[in-house]
């Protein structure tokens, strides 16, 4: 639905959504159909075992939606997102009112790249609870450029070998190469931006889980030309959305 010429709003779905930013300037966006069975179990940075599904299994297509020149998506629901980023646009996840136990997440589902980095692209995500990597489908290398923002949560990767909540996956699928991320992180709690948990072999630490080598580099294009409706100062808070009838 677009709300009043502004933005596209995607209510809640049994699973929520998996947007893909295309080349075009425009997102495909599916519908998740089946989330990972059985869903993983994992550390989180607050400590303790959480089951939860961050990789999905089946998807349906439900429309491309092309972007406008400053856009945003407001998604009532978990999202998975993807691609390669032409344009301007922030995607939010949020259940509204904001009640803590229906927070909503952003997964970071692959490769998330601009088609050039010269201020022209720039992509603002906006999760009311986490920022997280999934356990399953993610490549070796991966790039992330965006401007990402946890309201209530944290940006990390579950520990998914931690012995206190056993081992989830291969090998190939817990420990990954290499993460670039282009543009900023802003978090509520403490966020692990080495996105690695490691374990001492009697020698060094060895990485059990997350990404072997990790670099940052801040976008400067955000300080002058941030996402649409992207916060700059002060206290980020959601208060409303509104949808209005064409």
């Amino acid at each position: 639905t677009k709300d009043n010429g502004i933005g596209l709003y995607l209510n809640q779905s049994p699973h929520g959504y998996h947007l893909k930013f295309q080349t075009n300037g425009s997102v495909d966006i599916y519908r998740i159909t089946h989330l990972n069975n059985p869903p993983e179990k994992g550390r989180p940075l607050t400590g303790g075992c959480i089951t939860e599904a961050n990789s999905f299994s089946a998807e349906e297509f439900q429309e491309n939606y092309v972007l406008d020149s400053n856009d945003i998506i407001f998604v009532e629901d978990k999202v998975w997102i993807d691609g390669a980023v032409r344009g301007k646009a922030t995607v939010v996840a949020a259940k509204l009112p904001d009640v803590s136990a229906d927070r909503k997440d952003i997964v970071l589902n692959g490769n998330i790249v601009y088609t050039v980095k010269d201020g022209t692209d720039v992509l603002g995500l906006i999760a009311q609870r986490n920022i997280l990597f999934p356990l399953y489908n993610l490549p070796q290398d991966i790039e992330i450029d965006a401007a990402l923002l946890a309201s209530k949560g944290n940006i990390s990767r579950y520990c998914y070998a931690c012995n206190s909540c056993g081992t989830e996956g291969a090998a190939a699928d817990r420990i990954k190469n290499s993460l670039f991320l282009y543009g900023s992180l802003i978090a509520n709690t403490d966020s692990d931006f080495e996105f690695a948990w490691v374990q001492w072999n009697g020698h060094s630490y060895d990485v059990i889980s997350g990404f072997q080598n990790v670099s940052n580099q801040y976008d400067s294009y955000l300080f002058y030309n941030p996402p649409p409706y992207f916060p700059e100062a002060g206290d980020y808070q959601f208060i409303s959305w509104d949808e209005v009838a064409n």
